[in-house]
């Protein structure tokens, strides 16, 4: 009796397929992922832009080449970086010298052997330098004078 309710309770968490789940894709289960490490820079920070890229099963490729455009709201000249293989999938590239402030697109692109595995495109924004922000931490020895 005990073992036939105990197969009964497994049989019962049993599920066919989730054919709506695998028909439904969110946006981060793009093959192809670019965007900056953070939505907000402030006017001369270095600017880090990240990649990951996925074949058709979700595993990661590596030795890809992920190429990445900048481009101001303006739509003045946009600024081509190739971002590094990290292994893993995962690429990396930095501007180093930052942005003037102003809204950006980042949009990239990957391939290998000449076949293009997919591109998307993101935005993040680049605003004043703010001396509050550049030192967070409290200053107790200010605030007791």
């Amino acid at each position: 009796m005990f073992e036939a309710m105990r197969l009964a309770s497994f049989t019962s968490r049993v599920q066919g397929p989730d054919y709506t789940r695998w028909l439904t894709t969110e946006d981060d289960h793009k093959r192809v992922q670019i965007h900056t490490s953070h939505p907000l820079y402030q006017a001369g920070e270095r600017i880090d832009v990240v990649g990951q890229v996925y074949d058709e099963s979700f595993q990661p490729i590596e030795h890809a080449e992920v190429t990445v455009e900048i481009q101001d709201a303006a739509h003045g000249r946009p600024i081509a970086l190739t971002l590094e293989d990290d292994g893993n999938g995962r690429y990396h590239g930095a501007l180093a010298e930052g942005l003037p402030k102003g809204d950006y697109s980042v949009s990239g692109r990957a391939t290998q052997r000449g076949n293009i595995l997919g591109t998307d495109d993101n935005r993040f924004n680049v605003g004043d330098y703010d001396i509050e922000l550049s030192e967070p931490r409290m200053r107790a020895d200010l605030l007791t004078q």
